[in-house]
C-alpha cells in the first residue's frame, strides 16, 4: 500500500515540524532565561506562549502571501470563515504537539533556578 504522502516530501514535512519545535523551545529558552534572570521561576505559561508563537509562524510560513491577502481567498476557495476556523484548527493542534518539547524546557530551566 501506497503512502498517502509523496515519499519525497515527507522528509521535507519532518524537517518543517523539527525546525518549528526548535523554533518553540528556542522562544521559551530565551523566555525562561529571561524571567530567572529577574529572579523569579518561570512558569509553564512560557511553554504555552513558545508552542502557540512557534504554532502560528508555522501557519504563517505555510499559507504565505495568501494569508495576507483575504480578497484572494473568495475567489474560487472557501470563504473567511471556513479559512479562520481552520487556520484555528491548525494552531491549535500544532502548539498542543509543540507544547511538550517546550515544556521539555520550562523543566530545565525550573531546575536550573
Amino acid at each position: 500500500m501506497r503512502s498517502l504522502v509523496d515519499p519525497f516530501l515527507e522528509p521535507l514535512y519532518l524537517m518543517t515540524i523539527l525546525v518549528v519545535v526548535a523554533a518553540a523551545c528556542i522562544i521559551t529558552g530565551v523566555a525562561c532565561s529571561l524571567r530567572i534572570a529577574h529572579g523569579r521561576k518561570p512558569s509553564f505559561w512560557w511553554a504555552a506562549l513558545g508552542s502557540v508563537t512557534a504554532a502560528l509562524a508555522m501557519i504563517a510560513l505555510h499559507l504565505g502571501e495568501d494569508l495576507f491577502h483575504p480578497a484572494k481567498w473568495g475567489v474560487g476557495k472557501a470563504d473567511l470563515k471556513e479559512v479562520l476556523i481552520g487556520i484555528a484548527i491548525s494552531v491549535a493542534l500544532f502548539a498542543a504537539l509543540i507544547f511538550i518539547p517546550a515544556s521539555v524546557v520550562v523543566l530545565f530551566y525550573r531546575r536550573k533556578a
